[in-house]
């Protein structure tokens, strides 16, 4: 069985981030390490994709359930359906980005995949915000919100 070969290779669009050739599993080659500047663009940029990550996964199935009463038996079943839709979207876009972005990414150039990743989010809030008109928004009075919050992590 033939040994798989990992080379890290131009997976950065702009020249001056783009690592000098290293190959993992070979110990003779030297692999040098993200440093100065870069490091904190990467970090950044990685703590950016988490926190908004975490921000839509919290946020999304409370908004939406907020669109609906309860109390109306219609809505109720609406709000059901709601929350089958949210899961298979969700399901579908992590199937897309494990296996379309990802051979994206593999065999064409990564900025290429991280650019298709932008552009489905710009449409997803452009859909968003065209939406805003007609959502319910429940405007909590008399209350302070900081409070709210501390008390949740009470």
């Amino acid at each position: 069985m033939e040994k798989a070969e990992f080379v890290v290779g131009k997976q950065a669009h702009f020249p001056k981030l783009i690592p000098p050739p290293c190959n993992i599993y070979d110990p003779t080659t030297h692999c040098s390490q993200v440093k100065g500047g870069n490091a904190a663009l990467l970090f950044v940029a990685l703590y950016l994709v988490a926190i908004g990550s975490a921000g839509v996964k919290a946020t999304s199935p409370a908004y939406g359930a907020d669109q609906f009463e309860e109390k109306n038996p219609k809505e109720a079943r609406e709000m059901s359906s709601f929350f089958n839709w949210l899961l298979l979207a969700g399901c579908l876009g992590t199937v897309a980005s494990l296996t379309l972005i990802v051979w994206i990414q593999d065999n064409k150039v990564w900025d290429k995949g991280f650019g298709i990743s932008a552009i489905a989010m710009l449409v997803g809030i452009m859909v968003f915000v065209a939406g805003l008109p007609q959502y319910r928004i429940h405007v909590v009075q008399g209350s302070n919100v900081i409070i709210e919050i501390i008390q949740v992590w009470i």
